[in-house]
């Protein structure tokens, strides 16, 4: 079979495809889509965005790149995640293996059929793994939404891509060793699909086969990639965190009405903040930091209680750790944009 048999037999599965560049060379766009790019970032109109289930445009494109390596878009249009295991302190096999232990078995069994659904595994040309599972369901999604909304975390229904997916349980000493370096493709993502072949001759191969059902998401794995499931010592903070935003008080202030206000202000902040979903974690931060700096200026409430409130409320899967965000939450508080509060603008209308 040649590469567009390959790519069209993929597509005739429903996973749209596109023809991606097999040079090896990474500063010469190795793997990277031929075709044009975005016009402007996040306009989707462009690169692996415009994979195809069409007969006729497959063909075209490769007649014109007929060495073309077999892009496909994962995330929505091809129900489909990709564990991504990238050895680089570890084997690919001893990843695997940790992987199993940590997440419990990767195949699924049928509770219809009695049969068994393995997991596809297929090794990339660099010698890494690339683990296919199914798109959550609409059922399993709610199920998501409910465990992440006790943990007061917010869900927007989409899994993205997610590097180093291991680091907080790395760092707190909770996982193997063997679970650095992997990532996951959701939507926005893509991979190369086997049997694509590098212009150096390496290539990607099928170890165990795509069947026509890919299994679902081990409910561990499936935790760590959301954030149902934490590391413990940020599980505990987060409950106590949320509990404190809960209780949180201004019980220095005497005028009831203002005390009122600031309450409900910094509880809501600190709502939306917890319950940013992926792609929007940074800027939510930054404005309920900024929400925060309006109280800490107009002297309402301190500047290093706002910031333990903030880093006590992260949405899932941001440490509170990671400098970046430190740094998110030092340039809201201190961002003179807004004004200070003052009691007085709530004889203005100003809704609470």
């Amino acid at each position: 079979m040649s590469m567009l048999d390959h790519a069209l037999s993929l597509a005739s599965a429903g996973f749209p495809v596109f023809p991606a560049k097999a040079i090896a060379d990474k500063a010469a766009g190795s793997k990277a889509p031929h075709l044009p790019g975005e016009s402007t970032p996040g306009a989707h109109d462009g690169g692996h965005w415009l994979a195809s289930l069409d007969e006729g445009v497959i063909r075209g494109w490769w007649r014109r790149w007929p060495s073309a390596l077999i892009g496909f878009p994962t995330g929505l249009r091809s129900a489909c995640v990709v564990v991504d295991l990238d050895p680089r302190d570890a084997t690919a096999g001893d990843m695997l293996k940790a992987l199993t232990t940590w997440c419990g078995q990767l195949w699924h069994h049928d509770a219809e059929t009695g049969g068994v659904i393995e997991t596809p595994i297929a090794r990339t040309q660099s010698g890494g793994l690339h683990l296919y599972f199914a798109w959550p369901d609409e059922p399993m999604f709610a199920e998501i939404a409910g465990n992440l909304a006790r943990l007061g975390q917010g869900f927007e229904g989409v899994i993205g891509n997610r590097a180093n997916l291991f680091r907080a349980f790395l760092k707190a000493g909770e996982c193997p060793a063997a679970l650095a370096h992997i990532d996951v493709r959701g939507e926005g993502g893509y991979v190369i699909a086997p049997p694509s072949v590098m212009s150096d001759g390496k290539r990607y191969e099928w170890l165990i086969p795509r069947g026509e059902i890919l299994p679902p998401l081990p409910r561990r794995l499936r935790g760590v990639i959301t954030g149902e499931f934490i590391p413990l010592a940020e599980r505990q903070a987060r409950q106590a965190a949320s509990q404190q935003a809960r209780r949180y008080a201004a019980r220095e202030i005497s005028d009831e009405r203002v005390r009122v206000y600031v309450e409900r202000s910094v509880r809501g902040a600190l709502a939306t903040a917890a319950r940013a979903g992926e792609g929007n974690r940074n800027a939510a931060v930054f404005w309920a930091a900024c929400r925060l700096g309006e109280f800490v200026r107009g002297q309402v409430l301190g500047s290093a209680e706002a910031e333990q409130l903030l880093l006590g409320n992260l949405p899932a899967g941001v440490s509170p750790n990671e400098p970046k965000i430190r740094g998110t939450i030092k340039s809201g508080l201190s961002n003179t944009k807004s004004p200070a509060f003052s009691p007085a603008i709530l004889d203005q209308g100003r809704a609470a």
